[in-house]
C-alpha cells in the first residue's frame, strides 16, 4: 500500500508539474491531501529529493540527526529506511560509508564521549565492507574472512545495527550536556 501510495503520490505531482497550474480546489489537489493524511496516519513522512516524493517511517532519532546533519547527508539518514533498499546491500553500504566521511572528523570527540562505543561504531566502518573492500582475500590488511561465511541477510542486520549505532552518534555529539545534566542530578541528589 505504501509503495502504490508513493507511486500515484509522485505521478499526481508530475503532473501539476507538466501542467504548470494551480490545482486547489481540484480533485488532483484532493488526492494528494488524502494520501498525506493517510502516510501522517501510518506514521511516515514525505522526502522530497530532487522531487521524487519518497515515503520513510518516522522515526524520532532518524529525525533529530535529519536535523543536525547537512542535507545532503539527511537525505541519506532518512532513505536508509526506504522500503526498496531491503536487501539492497550496495546502497545501505554506500549510505553508511557516506555517513562513516562525515563522522571521521569527529571520531576523537565521540571517542571522549564513550570510547567503547566509538570503537565498535568504526570497527564496523572498516570491517563491514563499508569504508574499504574487506572481501579481497589478496589484500591481507583489510580482509575479513568472516563476510564470506555470513548471509546477506546477516550482513543487511549488521548494517542496520551500524546505522543505529550512527544516529546514537551524532546525537551522543549533539548533545554532550547530557552527562552534566545527569552529573548534576547525581550530586543533588543527596544534598
Amino acid at each position: 500500500m505504501i509503495s502504490f501510495d508513493e507511486y500515484v503520490y509522485n505521478v499526481l505531482k508530475q503532473l501539476i508539474k507538466i501542467d504548470n497550474k494551480d490545482t486547489s480546489n481540484s480533485n488532483i489537489d484532493l488526492l494528494l491531501s488524502y494520501i498525506e493524511n493517510l502516510i501522517e496516519e501510518l506514521n511516515y513522512m514525505i522526502i522530497n529529493k530532487q522531487n521524487i516524493f519518497t515515503f520513510v517511517p518516522k522515526n524520532p532519532a532518524t529525525m533529530e540527526v535529519a536535523k543536525i546533519v547537512s542535507e545532503e547527508l539527511s537525505d541519506d539518514i532518512f532513505s536508509y529506511n526506504h522500503h526498496s533498499l531491503k536487501g539492497n546491500l550496495k546502497e545501505k553500504s554506500n549510505i553508511l560509508h557516506n555517513i562513516a566521511f562525515d563522522l571521521e572528523p569527529r571520531r576523537d570527540k565521540l571517542k571522549k564521549i564513550n570510547n567503547k562505543f566509538c570503537n565498535n561504531l568504526f570497527f564496523c566502518f572498516n570491517n563491514l565492507n563499508i569504508r574499504h573492500n574487506n572481501k579481497d582475500k589478496n589484500d591481507t590488511s583489510k580482509y575479513f574472512k568472516c563476510l564470506d561465511e555470513i548471509s546477506n541477510d546477516d550482513l543487511e542486520e549488521l548494517y542496520d545495527q551500524t546505522y543505529d549505532m550512527c544516529l546514537i552518534a551524532y546525537l551522543m555529539l549533539e548533545n554532550p550536556e547530557w552527562d552534566k545534566r545527569i552529573n548534576n542530578l547525581k550530586e543533588n541528589r543527596n544534598k
